[in-house]
């Protein structure tokens, strides 16, 4: 059985790719990665739901915060190369020591000189007082430990994601327990800032125990060559992965700027129920991509075709999403939360309307790489960055939280959609729902 994004003409051209693979190993990547994701879910859903109601709308606004920074700071120390990095592992199998050591050292390197600046600058970055600037210094510690997601990289281009799974629930588990626990004896909000970057090195202790078990990676040799090759390939998507970053915390920003920081809280619990799913389109290109890349030097026609089924499913499952977000999490959202976050289901579901956008959004970056038009992920990224800004800034005050909402909608149908009508033509009608069903008909 090969992977189901596989055009059925080009199976035969396809066994060079796939001679290694098992028969299902596709669907067992996808298992493993969307169970993970379901536990993922639970814990959002529930644990995320009794913190808040737990920390209340003032300080839970000030964790999610300082986690909109630790997030923006994230989409910088990863250089925007994971798709550089995951394709140089794909294609060098006569080069891994080199390409593992590189992107380690540059993924270590860079998130040093952020944590400089953090610690340097936090006041500045805080808008209230000095404590939120220490939390900020503590929160960033995360950097160092997001550092080994190299390894999970790995994983992906060896076709082992089970190892991810095991690393991710355990620890996923772990800290929903330990949370609870917390909730339970009342503890202070000091020790749930503590959490978060003992989280990130407990995920990273695990990725390198399971690696020094299954890696064939010999000596540390990174490359200055290959270095400044990643470098060079991924500006564009650094560029593209912060303002990305930036456009779906920017609403966040704005919101505590002119409301306040519970009405922050109001906003960030709303976004931990639906952006929680956009974890969905990332496991699909983590486990088709690194194939349908070695599919586009092989035929590119049955890429196209690959990537058209990809985009025909992930845009499907997207508005599957959107309902049931729309539909069955308000009640939920109320449930959970409680009476202090009441008021709010209507904001929920003007910002579940754009889940499919985003869907649609992430699986582009594997046309993007393989083409090498990188540079267009940063302006589909600046114009959904300029289209949220400008917006927000006219909703937010008049119209609150469902102002914010309706401006995400706007700024992400921009940047996943739209914006390829004029930049890539080709993609735009590979990426539509309507011409993927016309496509089905005639598979």
């Amino acid at each position: 059985m090969s992977s189901p994004f596989l055009p059925k003409n080009s199976i035969g051209d396809a066994q060079l790719v796939f001679h290694k693979l098992k028969q299902n190993l596709f669907l067992q990547n996808y298992f493993w990665l969307i169970f993970e994701k379901v536990v993922k879910i639970s814990s959002v859903f529930v644990v995320n739901g009794f913190l808040a109601r737990f920390l209340g709308p003032s300080d839970f606004g000030t964790l999610n915060s300082l986690l909109v920074w630790l997030s923006i700071l994230q989409s910088l120390a990863s250089l925007g190369a994971e798709s550089i990095i995951l394709k140089e592992f794909s294609s060098s199998e006569k080069d891994l020591d080199s390409v593992f050591s590189t992107a380690l050292l540059l993924r270590i390197t860079s998130a040093g000189f952020l944590y400089l600046l953090v610690f340097i600058f936090a006041e500045m970055m805080v808008t209230t007082s000095g404590r939120q600037a220490f939390y900020l210094r503590i929160v960033s510690l995360s950097l160092f430990f997001m550092a080994t997601d190299v390894f999970e990289l790995y994983f992906f281009s060896r076709n082992i994601h089970k190892f991810s799974f095991y690393s991710r629930v355990c620890t996923n588990l772990v800290f929903a327990l330990l949370k609870i626990t917390l909730i339970l004896v009342g503890s202070n909000f000091f020790h749930f800032i503590i959490l978060v970057p003992v989280e990130f090195a407990l995920l990273s202790i695990s990725f390198i125990f399971i690696f020094r078990r299954v890696s064939q990676i010999g000596a540390f040799s990174p490359s200055l060559k290959l270095g400044l090759k990643i470098l060079r390939e991924s500006s564009p998507l650094l560029l593209a992965s912060f303002a990305t970053a930036a456009l779906m915390r920017l609403d966040q920003a704005i919101v505590e700027r002119y409301l306040g920081i519970s009405s922050l809280g109001l906003y960030s619990a709303i976004l931990n129920f639906n952006q929680v799913w956009y974890a969905l389109p990332v496991i699909a290109s983590n486990v088709f991509g690194p194939e349908i890349m070695r599919l586009y030097s092989v035929d590119k026609e049955a890429f196209k075709m690959s990537m058209r089924k990809l985009f025909f499913v992930v845009s499907l499952v997207g508005c599957l999403v959107s309902s049931i977000q729309a539909l069955v999490l308000p009640s939920l959202f109320l449930f959970l939360h409680g009476a202090d976050f009441a008021g709010q289901e209507n904001v929920l579901r003007i910002h579940a309307l754009a889940t499919p956008f985003v869907f649609v959004g992430v699986i582009q970056s594997i046309w993007a790489v393989c083409h090498g038009n990188t540079l267009h992920s940063a302006y589909r990224a600046v114009f959904g960055l300029a289209s949220s800004w400008s917006l927000c800034i006219i909703l937010v005050p008049k119209y609150g939280l469902s102002g914010a909402a309706f401006s995400t909608v706007i700024a992400q149908a921009v940047s996943c959609y739209f914006c390829n009508y004029l930049l890539d033509r080709d993609l735009f009608i590979c990426q539509s729902l309507w011409n993927n069903a016309k496509f089905r008909q005639r598979a």
